[in-house]
């Protein structure tokens, strides 16, 4: 067999093993690439700069805590964490979308191995920030329309800067959601943007009030609220 068979032989069934795991047709994908890529947005909550896993030339930007980011597993399915938190990109921060990359087979194939490789990744700048190392979000699987992914994107990136509908609250809690913590007391709204959005929330009615337990990914991280406000949490308030 000539050379340039043996190499498309290897190719063909490397590619094989790795099935596109996007399920947004074709050219929805194209709509999305060319609606977002190049655009300014802010950033809808502040967001913890983590290691990339096993990858020294992405950082991992998430609006959840570094114990609660479960988006990969060992051999024997136990959870990978990414890393500490090496920094904070607070709350309205003007970020660029430099590109937005789906998984089909052939992304997936050149993706480094212990990574979300089967998630779609979009890569972010900050606005008037040196160039470096890109930052990267990482959107969870299964989407399976432009408009559910848009709803997704919009869950980290907003038109409008935050900072019109923050002057709600009142200055602690300004500061707590900049920094990614938790202040007893807090609405429900808040505490989403605190730590992030929750993996399940359990709620009952307590004594005649509706009492609402909320879990975070990997369970590490709870928060009980009262009518609506914070009243306690794993790992304890301040």
């Amino acid at each position: 067999m000539a050379y340039a068979q043996r190499l498309y032989a290897v190719l063909a069934i490397g590619l094989a093993g790795c099935a596109s795991a996007t399920l947004i047709p074709d050219d929805q994908r194209l709509q999305v690439a060319r609606e977002l890529e190049g655009g300014a947005y802010y950033l809808r909550a502040s967001v913890h700069v983590l290691p990339f896993f096993s990858d020294p030339t992405r950082r991992l930007v998430t609006p959840l805590p570094p114990d609660s980011v479960e988006l990969l597993e060992d051999p024997s399915g136990n959870p990978i964490l990414p890393g500490p938190s090496e920094a904070l990109i607070p709350i309205g921060t003007r970020v660029r979308i430099d590109k937005v990359e789906f998984p089909t087979s052939l992304v997936i194939a050149r993706r480094p191995l212990y990574s979300p490789r089967t998630n779609p990744w979009v890569y972010l700048s900050v606005v008037g920030e040196p160039s470096g190392r890109p930052y990267l979000a990482v959107l969870r699987p299964g989407i399976r329309t432009r408009e559910e992914f848009l709803a997704v994107f919009r869950q980290l990136f907003v038109d409008e800067d935050p900072e019109g509908w923050l002057t709600r609250y009142p200055n602690d809690v300004r500061a707590a959601l900049r920094q990614k913590r938790l202040l007893r007391g807090m609405d429900t709204d808040a505490a989403r943007l605190a730590w992030g959005p929750p993996e399940k929330i359990h709620r009952e009615f307590l004594e005649g009030a509706k009492v609402e337990t909320w879990t975070w990914p990997l369970h590490k991280r709870t928060a009980t609220f009262r009518e609506g406000r914070l009243i306690e949490a794993r790992p304890a308030l301040e």
